[in-house]
């Protein structure tokens, strides 16, 4: 930018010359609308007095419409051989239609392989059972209804286990009986 004096009567004026000028202007321009903008998002966001949010899952029928299920997330973390622990979670099961339903441990010979210990108590309502990676299997009969489910996993990692991960894999299935014996 080139400054351009006068010293007549000994004032001093600066002069740009017109294309500096254009360019001073247009920058002034851009700086007015990015402070307007910053003063309008500001404006906003003090405007705003959320009381509450909300967030939720409808749980629709299965795929063949006899139950639903909101599944339980489990998490045992980082383990190291020989430590042991517990951890619990719990889900929910909405029956539309009564009936037996099997409920099967996934993972069996990883985790006999990985754990001295892995026992698997579940809770469906009012009923209690086990399951362990020996003993995976469990059927139950279920009137229709919302059942809270309650699933408690107690463990003792094996002094042998190696470097595994496993992450967000089923532990738990279950499944609707045709027949109701």
């Amino acid at each position: 930018m080139k400054l351009y004096s006068n010293s007549l009567n000994k004032k001093h004026k600066i002069f740009l010359n017109p294309i500096e000028k254009d360019t001073m202007m247009n920058k002034l321009i851009a700086l007015v609308i990015a402070l307007s903008a910053a003063l309008a998002v500001t404006t906003v966001l003090a405007i705003d007095h959320t009381l509450a949010y909300v967030s939720f899952t409808i749980i629709g029928p299965g795929s063949e419409g006899e139950f639903s299920v909101q599944p339980a997330s489990l998490s045992l973390g980082n383990l190291t051989a020989g430590e042991s622990g517990s951890v619990k979670g719990s889900g929910m099961l909405v029956v539309n239609v009564g009936g037996r339903f099997n409920f099967e441990l996934s993972h069996e010979d990883l985790l006999s392989r990985e754990f001295s210990n892995f026992t698997v108590k579940v809770t469906v309502g009012n009923s209690s059972f086990t399951l362990t990676p020996e003993d995976n299997e469990y059927s139950l009969y279920l009137n229709p209804g919302t059942y809270a489910v309650s699933i408690v996993v107690y463990y003792t990692v094996s002094p042998t286990a190696v470097n595994v991960t496993l992450s967000k894999a089923p532990l738990i299935s279950v499944s609707f009986e045709n027949n109701q014996s």
